[in-house]
């Protein structure tokens, strides 16, 4: 087994669906999982979207609001952890103070995999930082 050590300021940044994500692994460390540190700003949210196969591990760092698991709507708070099964639709909404979560999901799941939108409406990830090339990314 090979250790990797990443720098914090060195992972790869997107804006998608009005939330900063960074991601700690990529496609040519894993396809067992993905591993998302996700920021909503107060009052943000994340639309409904679910995924086929990938189970999905939230733990909120940071804040608070509402998840939406089908057609349940749970107040989560810092400490809180879900566990959300394939298929369910799912979405995020952040309180006054906004919300940090990690996300977790296996098998990994990025925007051309496992990630599918209820309404159709989700464009994929943009890249802040550096630029993608072939599935990796690549610091500028």
């Amino acid at each position: 087994m090979i250790a990797t050590k990443r720098r914090w300021s060195r992972l790869p940044r997107f804006a998608f669906i009005g939330a900063k994500m960074r991601s700690f692994l990529g496609p040519e460390d894993t396809a067992a999982l993905s591993c998302y540190h996700i920021s909503l700003p107060p009052k943000g949210s994340i639309p409904p979207a679910f995924h086929k196969k990938a189970f999905e591990l939230i733990w909120i760092m940071k804040g608070g609001g509402r998840a939406r698991l089908g057609r349940r709507s749970i107040k989560v708070k810092k400490g809180d952890s879900l566990l959300i099964r394939p298929p369910t639709p799912h979405s995020f909404f952040a309180g006054p103070y906004g919300m940090t979560f990690l996300a977790i999901l296996s098998p990994r799941v990025d925007s051309q995999t496992d990630y599918y939108s209820c309404h159709g409406a989700h464009a994929a990830p943009r890249v802040l930082s550096g630029k993608l090339v072939e599935g990796r990314q690549v610091h500028a």
